[in-house]
């Protein structure tokens, strides 16, 4: 994990700790855990015990994502070459999806979430964290967002400045169970964030 991923984590942390405890039941041992665009698995410390699919398209990966498996007792972990778009998975193959840090810098977001629709089961749930377009409270922010959009996507595998995956979410037949849009000063650019859980 590169020192910004670290930072990252600590700061958005009271919000993935208060998520995952909502998200993951008592019984969650059980449970078929998907996490798509896992990295380097920052998500490993809400995993403890289970058994989890992740998904990334960077192989380069998998080394770290293994170690924090298994630093932080993943009980299995089965890593998965592919892309959110166009997930190799069956129909209502897990009970939960993780996605975080990723719709900003997917080809097509409409795509991915109907993706994590589709290999959800009937009642299944899916967590997402991202980094969102300022909204119209900060609007000097959510211009230089829009101006600087080009150069991030240049210099940052893609990643966008400018998108609110909520309304897609919404649109795929989630339904939001929470949703909650929050704001980090110290991260500047990405500092507006949305975060919540839906259902299938």
């Amino acid at each position: 994990m590169s020192q910004f991923e670290e930072e990252y984590e600590d700061l958005v942390g009271p919000t993935k700790k208060e998520l995952f405890s909502q998200f993951i039941p008592a019984d969650a041992r059980s449970l078929s855990i998907l996490d798509v665009g896992a990295g380097t698995l920052p998500n490993a410390k809400y995993f403890q015990d289970m058994a989890v699919t992740a998904v990334d398209p960077n192989q380069e990966m998998w080394p770290y994502a293994r170690a924090s498996a298994a630093r932080h007792g993943v009980r299995s972990l089965t890593l998965v070459n592919g892309v959110a778009e166009s997930l190799p998975f069956a129909d209502g193959s897990f009970d939960r999806a993780v996605c975080t840090l990723v719709l900003c810098s997917v080809a097509d977001v409409g795509a991915a979430v109907r993706e994590l629709h589709r290999v959800l089961r009937p009642g299944g749930k899916l967590l997402f964290l991202e980094h969102v377009v300022a909204g119209q409270e900060r609007p000097l922010l959510r211009l230089s967002q829009t101006l600087l959009n080009p150069l991030q996507r240049a210099l940052a595998d893609g990643c966008n400045l400018i998108r609110d995956p909520l309304k897609s979410i919404r649109s795929e037949r989630f339904q939001l169970e929470e949703e909650r849009y929050f704001f980090i000063p110290a991260l500047g650019l990405i500092g507006p964030h949305v975060s919540g859980i839906a259902v299938r």
